[in-house]
């Protein structure tokens, strides 16, 4: 790979001189520094003027900017913790994104940081990866995609203020990334504290306020303890203060105060990313140059140390696909070997076929990173023909083992990892592709992997797997293509597989026998059943859940009697779907999504349904 992949341009605005201010500074109407302007192009300059002598300590100035941004990042901070670490990532996510997104887009418009074409695509990226977790419920993914979704938004961050380490997207992300998750936040950590210090000094009461709010944080669990003491003594009091706590619900304002208390840290480093960012301070610790020149002095392997061993790569392949041919391909016909099973061809060698694609991409990448240049910055021709066929060959292998994959997946169905296996045998035969083609015309290969991560990654999160699967199983199931259906798989699924289960329940109705859920129970049955009508309770969700578990408590005794497989089949199914009511209809409507929403309806459907049946029988 030629010297564009990492390319070395520096940063935008770098160059100007330290002192160098817009005419659109705030400094003025802020009371500060005259010469603390901000940067005039699109948020490349340098926002704060005024360069200080060796040895001096750089006075940290507000704007009005800087100030109003503090308030936003404190309720983002709760925020957090009230939509995202509550509970299972969902609606609140999307919620949360588009909130630090609204607080931080109007900061940067006032810090003079015009929105450029780059920043509003990666903008569109965020949102379709925030949004994605108010429509799906694919729980898997979305733990990945809310740490791409977090990264995104930081990265962002960096594009808009211009203080990546290159003018554009290229290799050096990985360093950008570092430093937009770590060197900046925390090298600004102290900014909101310092800011809310300030602001309290500009207020006339601000230090009146500060000593109140630290009373009341240092007295608050004495002053807890004198409450309880006083309900336990007075009997009075107690009704009264309960019902105060029910009138107000003082239970959830200290669940609150305890979220606001723990978003402050939160609060902070998302502050200091943004503040830091737009203000360019402490976000210098590493440039291209220094970058480059260190990857220079790592560049020192001649070229035969890897000529040699790649030849040696590419002859045990040729010698792999002249030798196992017919074996390897008859996968891309549709057959299969002789005396070996559908699930005996697919897996034995899929697993290594992967592995080896993974260790040709680390071999590629270290000849890339540890090869000698010449003058120009250019590979040797013999050089660059070994890795382009160790590409191909690769390509080869990825093409092999997706051809396995789809023929088990033909007779045995999808589940979640050979589903998300295919994605990321898909990405890498996309990713030796674009190497491979890179061989032939020389482009910036590191952009062009990047965007092709991200792009398969969104496709991912927008795939709906859990959907996927259950709808193919389900319908090579009801077509009579395959014998069974496990139910058990399907089961542990998300939400996304409701919709598809209860199409299949409704179908398989009819081969329920007439008393699935009438007759007598086995004593064991009948015993469970008396265990749960214990207690009176006028509490109508108590009668519900326990009618709900005598429901599921005669369905299992059915499915123990029925020899019929496919009403074994339809039981089972009445049985998840029984199973999945309760635990959806109690989620908080941050942890909701339209899949779980839609979800909830159908299960509450077959619930009634059974529920009427087992009264009637009753």
């Amino acid at each position: 790979m030629s010297d564009d992949v990492l390319q070395t341009t520096p940063r935008a605005g770098e160059s100007s001189a330290a002192g160098e201010s817009s005419a659109a500074g705030e400094s003025s109407a802020a009371g500060e520094n005259p010469g603390a302007g901000e940067g005039s192009i699109a948020g490349e300059g340098p926002a704060i003027s005024g360069t200080p002598s060796a040895g001096e300590k750089p006075a940290l100035v507000f704007s009005g900017a800087d100030k109003a941004l503090i308030p936003g990042m404190l309720v983002c901070g709760f925020l957090f913790w009230e939509w995202i670490m509550s509970g299972a990532p969902a609606l609140g996510v999307s919620l949360f994104t588009l909130s630090i997104c609204g607080v931080t887009l109007p900061y940067f418009g006032k810090r003079g940081l015009r929105p450029r074409r780059e920043s509003v695509a990666l903008l569109a990226v965020l949102g379709l990866s925030c949004v994605q977790f108010a429509v799906f419920d694919t729980t898997i993914v979305q733990f990945f995609n809310l740490i791409f979704t977090a990264l995104a938004y930081l990265y962002w961050i960096s594009v808009s203020s211009g203080t990546r380490l290159t003018g554009g997207l290229s290799g050096y992300i990985a360093f950008d990334m570092a430093a937009q998750c770590f060197t900046v936040p925390f090298g600004n950590i102290d900014a909101i504290f310092i800011g809310v210090r300030r602001s309290l000094r500009e207020m006339k009461r601000g230090r009146d306020i500060v000593a109140a709010a630290l009373g009341l944080l240092v007295f608050l669990p004495l002053l807890a303890i004198v409450l309880s003491l006083l309900t336990e003594a007075d009997d009075a009091f107690g009704a009264l203060w309960n019902a105060i706590l029910l009138r107000f619900r003082l239970s959830d304002f200290f669940a609150y105060a305890i979220e606001f208390v723990l978003g402050i840290p939160v609060a902070a480093y998302l502050y200091g990313a943004v503040f830091g960012n737009a203000r360019r301070r402490r976000t210098d610790a590493l440039n291209a140059a220094s970058l480059s020149r260190g990857l220079a002095r790592v560049r020192f392997v001649p070229n035969m140390a890897f000529c040699a061993p790649l030849a040696a790569f590419n002859a045990c392949y040729a010698l792999f696909f002249a030798a196992l041919s017919n074996y390897l391909f008859s996968a891309f016909a549709g057959r299969l070997p002789e005396a070996v099973s559908y699930a005996e061809y697919a897996r034995k060698g899929f697993f290594e076929l992967c592995g080896v694609a993974a260790i040709n991409l680390a071999v590629i990448a270290c000849v890339h990173l540890l090869l000698r240049r010449g003058a120009e910055g250019a590979r040797p021709r013999a050089l660059r023909a070994m890795t382009g066929l160790l590409s191909a060959f690769t390509l080869l292998l990825i093409a092999t083992a997706m051809s396995k994959m789809l023929l088990y997946i033909s007779s045995y169905g999808l589940t979640r990892l050979r589903v998300y296996t295919s994605w990321f045998m898909l990405f890498l035969f996309l990713a030796f592709l674009l190497i491979l083609l890179w061989h032939f015309r020389a482009f910036d290969l590191a952009k062009s992997l990047i965007v092709a991560f991200a792009v398969c990654f969104i496709a991912l999160t927008w795939l709906n797997a859990d959907g996927l699967i259950a709808k193919y199983n389900i319908g090579q199931y009801l077509s009579g293509k395959t014998d069974s259906l496990d139910v058990r798989m399907l089961g542990g699924l998300s939400d996304a597989a409701a919709p598809h289960l209860y199409a299949a329940w409704e179908k398989e109705k009819r081969a329920l026998p007439e008393d699935a859920w009438a007759g007598e129970l086995p004593e064991e049955y009948a015993a469970a059943l008396r265990g749960v009508a214990l207690g009176e309770s006028d509490d109508p969700h108590i009668k519900e859940t326990r009618e709900f578990e005598s429901i599921l408590i005669r369905l299992r005794a059915a499915v123990e009697a029925e020899e019929d497989p496919r009403a074994k089949t339809a039981l089972a199914l009445g049985e998840e779907l029984l199973s999945r009511s309760y635990p959806h209809q109690d989620r908080r409507f941050n942890e909701q999504n339209l899949q779980s929403r839609r979800a909830a309806a159908l299960y509450d459907a077959v619930f009634r349904e059974l529920s009427d049946a087992f009264a009637e029988e009753r």
